[in-house]
């Protein structure tokens, strides 16, 4: 087991012993890289307990990096979790200028962060039997 410690953003670090299970990232997706992406990690601490990492990275000037760590008690609740912070993702995004001109390439630019995500979701939770949904 190794020592991990966690800073999400605006709260106290988070400290633990155990295992990184998976580590996923967005900045190489569909065939370019990207300036704005997410990290995904998955640890399982020495009691059992997930940890699901977060990080949102830019190269935007005026923008700013932005992590969220999460427990999760089992297995079955860490898709509820990374649930959970996809529903606040665009919250450090800045992106385009406010005003009409800009909406579209907004919309499109939260979209294509929102939907690579999602993959990272899928990614992540297809890395271990152990979050499968069994359906009998």
């Amino acid at each position: 087991m190794s020592q991990f410690q966690l800073r999400p953003s605006g709260q106290a670090p988070i400290r633990f012993n155990g295992e990184l299970l998976v580590e996923q990232s967005s900045q190489h997706a569909g065939g370019r890289e990207h300036n704005r992406w997410h990290e995904v990690r998955l640890y399982r601490t020495e009691g059992g307990t997930y940890v699901v990492d977060v990080v949102y990275w830019t190269q935007w000037e005026g923008e700013q990096n932005y992590h969220w760590a999460l427990e999760a008690a089992e297995a079955s609740s860490v898709e509820m979790r990374l649930r959970e912070i996809g529903a606040e993702l665009n919250r450090p995004v800045k992106g385009y200028p406010a005003g009409a001109a800009y909406e579209q390439r907004q919309a499109r630019l939260l979209d294509d962060l929102q939907q690579r995500f999602e993959v990272l979701i899928s990614d992540v939770l297809a890395a271990d039997d152990a979050f499968a949904r069994w359906i009998q």
